[in-house]
């Protein structure tokens, strides 16, 4: 007997993968067999967030498109490929359920945060909030002999170019940029700890440091990191909880 699959899409900016942890693992606890709707870009380190999970199968979307949140083309996607499947959306998504929560963002989610969303589909803070991942040690200290020249001096890492200018004690390094080729954001996780700070946007390095910090024992509470963002930023993530060691940064529009 084959298992009864269901699909789950949620808003696909990168910050949400990791807001979506928590549920998205609590799903695939109750569920025969998971398909996590995700852009092409990020997979992955998608992947690799549920590596550990055996029902779990991440489905590669149009990075365009699915960053535009384009239902009709999520639409389209699922009843080409997974039109048996019971739909699980998320955000602009759940109009492509069939339960009580149809339609929920447009009714009740249209002005909040993308993390107080999730409290009108009836989770909890501690699904919410929660975050489980398995190290790859190998991965990592791949990166870590590649990045050897510099292990012997203090670095700073920043997540983008135009915080180079940003005056600092010690050598900066974009890692994202120095490891073009490296498409899973966990295996930096060594240089993150070893690193002497961080400067980073409202990107998926922030997401990773914040989570790091905030759900495990990987990262110190007290590593220092300075976060940039604009006011019209969704910062709801970073700030359940507040991280004392970070420094806030507003940027200028």
């Amino acid at each position: 007997m084959s298992q009864k699959t269901t699909v789950i899409i949620h808003p696909q900016s990168k910050q949400e993968f990791f807001l979506y942890c928590g549920v998205i693992r609590n799903h695939a606890s109750t569920l025969s067999k998971l398909v996590l709707f995700c852009r092409e870009d990020f997979i992955h380190t998608v992947r690799f967030m549920y590596k550990d999970l055996s029902n779990v199968e991440v489905f590669a979307l149009d990075k365009i498109r699915a960053c535009n949140n384009d239902v009709l083309y999520a639409f389209n996607v699922i009843n080409k490929q997974f039109k048996n499947c019971e739909v699980i959306g998320y955000g602009v998504f759940d109009r492509l359920r069939k339960d009580s929560y149809k339609n929920k963002h447009t009714l009740a989610c249209a002005n909040r945060t993308m993390r107080s969303c999730l409290f009108e589909y009836d989770w909890d803070e501690s699904v919410v909030d929660a975050f489980t991942f398995t190290r790859s040690y190998f991965d990592e200290n791949k990166l870590t002999k590649l990045f050897a020249s510099y292990l012997n001096i203090s670095y700073v890492i920043v997540s983008d170019d135009k915080f180079l200018k940003i005056p600092t004690d010690c050598p900066k390094i974009n890692i994202l940029k120095l490891f073009p080729k490296n498409r899973n954001v966990f295996n930096y996780i060594e240089l993150i700890v070893k690193s002497d700070g961080i400067i980073v946007g409202n990107d998926e390095i922030a997401c990773l440091v914040h989570k790091l910090q905030s759900c495990t024992s990987i990262l110190g509470s007290k590593k220092r990191v300075r976060f940039h963002y604009k006011e019209t930023d969704d910062i709801s993530l970073y700030s359940n909880p507040v991280i004392k060691s970070w420094s806030w940064i507003v940027q200028k529009e």
